[in-house]
């Protein structure tokens, strides 16, 4: 029970957001999120399925916050 409480927390959540934003950078249309799409069977022009993907990354930051802790 010790070890949990000494966690820094905000260390925690500072490595957890910084995972999200490398990787928005590194599945950006600019990196390869273009190639991850079509390897995946998803359609790039396609705004529905590109809709579909960014609706799901709100469910993903609380999975990347227990990973990172």
């Amino acid at each position: 029970m010790l070890e949990f409480l000494s966690v820094n927390w905000l260390a925690v959540l500072v490595a957890a957001v910084a995972q999200m934003i490398v990787g928005f950078i590194w599945f950006s249309p600019a990196l390869f999120g273009k190639t991850w799409m079509v390897l995946h069977g998803i359609d790039p022009n396609s705004s529905e399925q590109v809709q579909q993907m960014r609706k799901h990354q709100g469910k993903i930051f609380p999975l990347m916050f227990i990973m990172t802790w």
